[in-house]
């Protein structure tokens, strides 16, 4: 695909590949690289346009992203991966198999993905999603002007008691 992307790899073993969601990079991966690389070869990566790697030429899509993730493991000739998506990285998991099978993979883990990327109507939130339409209009209109704050929402959602995660959530943010 020409895909550039930045990876952080440790370890030896079989290889356990772990995919960012939005809007972040490989980084909230770093317990998992640093405690699981004593048995595994871990790896993590920054997918196209975000954290340290460039954009795709083309249009993004989840399969453009998916099939960045494929030309990696070919590239690096990786077998028996076990992929571990999160959030939208989950999302491009799935795109993986969709469209390539099980290309290179021993298995996948999804980690709070939805299926859905807006709440349908019936929905409710703080039960279905954290998510209210109204949230996301807001974030449509401030993402542009006010990226970080968007961020913080995010990440602020991701933890149940997030007053105890609020170093984690400015690494995040």
């Amino acid at each position: 695909s020409g895909a550039t992307m930045w990876i952080e790899d440790k370890g030896e073993g079989k290889p356990i590949l772990f995919v960012h969601g939005w809007p972040l990079s490989g980084k909230p991966w770093r317990n998992q690289l640093e405690g699981m690389s004593h048995e595994h070869r871990v790896l993590t990566v920054d997918l196209p346009g975000f954290g340290q790697s460039p954009p795709l030429e083309e249009t993004v899509t989840i399969k453009g992203l998916a099939t960045a993730v494929r030309d990696l493991l070919d590239t690096l000739d990786l077998t028996e991966v076990f992929m571990i998506g999160w959030s939208m990285g989950g999302g491009v998991t799935m795109s993986y198999c969709q469209h390539f099978g099980s290309h290179r993979l021993r298995a996948i883990g999804i980690v709070d993905d939805v299926a859905m990327l807006l709440p349908g109507d019936d929905w409710l939130k703080g039960v279905d999603t954290p998510w209210s339409m109204a949230d996301l209009d807001d974030w449509r209109i401030r993402v542009h002007s006010d990226l970080r704050g968007v961020a913080h929402d995010v990440a602020t959602a991701e933890f149940k008691h997030p007053d105890r995660h609020k170093d984690t959530i400015e690494m995040l943010v």
